[in-house]
């Protein structure tokens, strides 16, 4: 049979595409009608692109308009927070409010570097006080849109925050390009405007929202309509004038709590004006001489990756040889890539009944002594505690990693956390409300009313010798393609695009006893995935097809600085109109 080789070796680059070609016409805002319109083409030899530079560089997963005016704010003397908001607020604006908006949510890792220092900025989601019994909130997909499922925003406090403490151009200057996103419109290529017919019921159901997605006559926009956002245009312009307290406490708070109460909603004024964004110390862990730094708790992400990189130098995976090639090497990646995120699943009560007498909190699971403990665990065998099915939780979001000229790095990630455009139809003044606790609802419950959500997402910065080597973020299956994208760059030393196509773990289904595992079709000999059977872990082929590629795989976006030469390396997935540019 033949073995594909993705890693010659002494090399630090994959010779070819990770998937066969795949049509890309059904994937999420893959081609948007400012590059050109029309049916998109098969990818050719790569689904990547790669990009190089000496002074900044801005990577992201969708809108290369929104990408290059990130750079552009790096070229006009912006600091690396400048040009990943700059990034983020243009994406919302090109993207309107269907899986990215302003009234979601919003964490980031700052290095800066006159310091040499890290930062960690958490500016997820609130509960409301008054929401007490979040687990009769109706439930995604029950037909039942209610109020009670808006959070309070962190996004733009998020922007204003990261703005204040870290940004070298003028406030205003960041909201230029989405304002002109917004105010000039652009054309509706087939995909969005097939979104918009599908979700017609849902975009229809309020007044104000049906007056945003249809024409004068009635006519839902479709295919080749101009598409233009009047109303969000005005709210972007109210912020950059005034701030993010104009969505705090000021008209758009205002109208925000009275839309969201009209449906059933318990967010109050002093929901919103009590919001605060985190600054913490990111959670960090050493990994083979690296340092890597992740988001802190309350934020479970972070902790995810930190637990996962102190089980991957537990296991030593080197002493195996490639994953591709050890069943060894890729049954322990696959345990570890997975296990920490449904550790996080389960809540205190539940720990404490399966485990009693461990401490599994997460302050704890950073901890190199607790994942010494759970790696004895899983060396034993005993999986029973991760095998608890996990719900499949909407967190539709985009990624953004940008370096400048002083050599501070910014790793972004921003995100409505619900499906599309949610459930319920709400939009203020142009923005788009997700239903956001319609999923989370156990979540609520554990971090109580009035507190942070703990979010899944986990913007990282690896450093060596305390300076920055990579930047990272990633959106869809954050934990495995993180830790399979840094484990190929780290420990493989490949560049940033080889990592994105080097072969890749893509879904995992519940199946009594256990979850089986799903992997690309051609990626991996199919006589070693029955060596990995045979070890215990069932794995199954998924045909590399546009649904499944959307579906199945998470996205990654990445940034490396050559230490001694200071040459930015970035890669990101063309899939969704991502893209990496540096000058």
């Amino acid at each position: 049979m033949h073995k594909r080789t993705w890693l010659p070796r002494n090399s630090k680059r994959a010779p070819s595409s990770l998937l066969a070609l795949a049509m890309v016409i059904t994937l999420a805002a893959c081609t948007l009608p400012w590059q050109g319109g029309g049916p998109p083409e098969l990818l050719a030899a790569s689904q990547n692109e790669q990009a190089t530079g000496g002074t900044g560089m801005v990577a992201a997963t969708m809108a290369k308009p929104a990408i290059e005016a990130g750079v552009q704010a790096l070229q006009r003397g912006g600091s690396a927070a400048d040009a990943a908001l700059t990034t983020a607020l243009a994406q919302v604006a090109l993207q309107p409010g269907n899986w990215v908006t302003y009234a979601g949510i919003l964490t980031m890792l700052y290095y800066h570097a006159p310091e040499g220092k890290l930062y960690s900025l958490n500016a997820a989601y609130n509960t409301p006080r008054a929401e007490l019994d979040p687990l009769s909130i109706p439930a995604m997909g029950s037909g039942m849109p209610s109020g009670r499922a808006t959070l309070v925003p962190g996004f733009m406090a998020g922007v204003d925050a990261a703005h204040g403490r870290f940004g070298r151009l003028p406030f205003k200057d960041l909201f230029q390009p989405a304002i002109g996103f917004a105010e000039e419109g652009f054309v509706l290529d087939a995909f969005m405007a097939s979104l918009i017919e599908d979700h017609e019921a849902v975009l229809t159901r309020l007044p104000e929202t049906a007056q945003i997605f249809t024409k004068e006559e009635g006519r839902l926009y479709g295919e080749g309509d101009l598409f233009r956002q009047p109303q969000l245009t005005d709210t972007l312009r109210a912020v950059a004038e005034q701030g993010a307290d104009y969505m705090y406490v000021g008209p758009w708070a205002e109208r925000f709590v009275s839309a969201v109460q009209r449906e059933g909603g318990t967010i109050t004024m002093d929901d919103m004006a009590d919001y605060q964004v985190i600054w913490s110390e990111p959670a960090r862990t050493t990994y083979r001489g690296y340092e890597i730094a992740a988001p802190a708790p309350p934020a479970h992400g972070g902790v995810d990756v930190v637990e996962a990189f102190n089980l991957l130098e537990l296991a030593d995976l080197a002493q195996y040889g490639r994953y591709d090639e050890s069943p060894q090497a890729l049954f322990w990646l696959q345990q570890i890539s997975r296990n920490p995120g449904v550790l996080s699943s389960f809540s205190a009560d539940e720990l404490a009944s399966s485990l009693p007498g461990r401490d599994l909190s997460l302050m704890s699971r950073l901890g190199k002594d607790t994942s010494a403990w759970l790696w004895q665990q899983m060396q034993q065998g005993d999986f029973a505690f991760f095998t608890k099915p996990v719900a499949p939780a909407p967190q539709h979001s985009a990624a953004v990693v940008a370096v400048d000229q002083w050599g501070n790095v910014a790793a972004l990630v921003h995100s409505i956390n619900a499906l599309w455009w949610g459930e319920t139809g709400i939009f203020v003044d142009g923005v788009s409300i997700p239903d956001s606790a319609a999923h989370q609802q156990a979540g609520m419950v554990r971090a109580g009313p009035g507190n942070r959500l703990p979010d899944p997402t986990n913007p990282l910065i690896v450093l060596r010798a305390g300076r920055p080597v990579l930047a990272s973020a990633s959106i869809g299956n954050v934990l495995r393609e993180t830790v399979l994208r840094l484990v190929n760059v780290l420990d493989y030393g490949l560049d940033p695009k080889a990592a994105l196509e080097a072969p890749t773990l893509m879904s995992v289904e519940r199946r009594e006893p256990r979850f089986v595992e799903r992997v690309a079709k051609g990626d991996f000999d199919l006589a070693l995935l029955d060596e990995v059977g045979a070890m215990g872990q069932r794995v199954e082929e998924m045909s590399p097809t546009a649904e499944n590629l959307v579906m199945a795989r998470g996205y990654w976006v990445g940034i490396t600085i050559d230490p001694e030469t200071g040459i930015l390396t970035g890669a990101a997935p063309l899939i969704f109109q991502g893209g990496a540019a540096g000058y």
